[in-house]
């Protein structure tokens, strides 16, 4: 650093919206140029410049990074298909308790079946309600 451009840390502080503690913190700490003269800390204009150049771009990328915006169609199509999810699984649950609820309705029926002399086939049920129809097949 060149000896005739070093200023006190009072004066640098009045450069900079740091207080000059902060400032001897910060080249103690490597981050800001400066040196110690009779056993106190100066830096230049251009080191104090050059560091709020520094923060300030800093600063900028990282509320850049925040500022990453998700488009509103994006949302919109994320709730949308949440909605979609939803509604198909508790379609899906339904539809689980309406086959439990048809497969215990369902009654089996006890059936007796009598040929006659005449080869006339009958069918004897005990709920008459629970037959749908019958058919009469031949065999292949």
């Amino acid at each position: 650093m060149d000896k005739k451009q070093l200023i006190s840390l009072r004066e640098a502080s009045k450069l900079a919206p740091y207080s000059a503690n902060y400032l001897g913190l910060l080249i103690r700490k490597c981050r800001l140029k400066g040196e110690k003269v009779d056993g106190k800390w100066c830096t230049t204009k251009t080191a104090i410049e050059n560091y709020l150049n520094e923060v300030a771009k800093a600063s900028f990328e990282h509320q850049e990074n925040l500022n990453v915006k998700v488009p509103a169609m994006e949302i919109k199509k994320n709730l949308l298909n949440m909605r979609w999810a939803i509604l198909l699984f508790l379609l899906v649950i339904i539809g689980l308790a309406v086959i439990n609820f048809e497969a215990k309705r369902v009654k089996t029926s006890e059936y007796e079946i009598q040929k006659d002399q005449d080869n006339n086939l009958f069918i004897y049920v005990d709920d008459i309600s629970t037959i749908n129809s019958v058919s009469v097949l031949p065999k292949k």
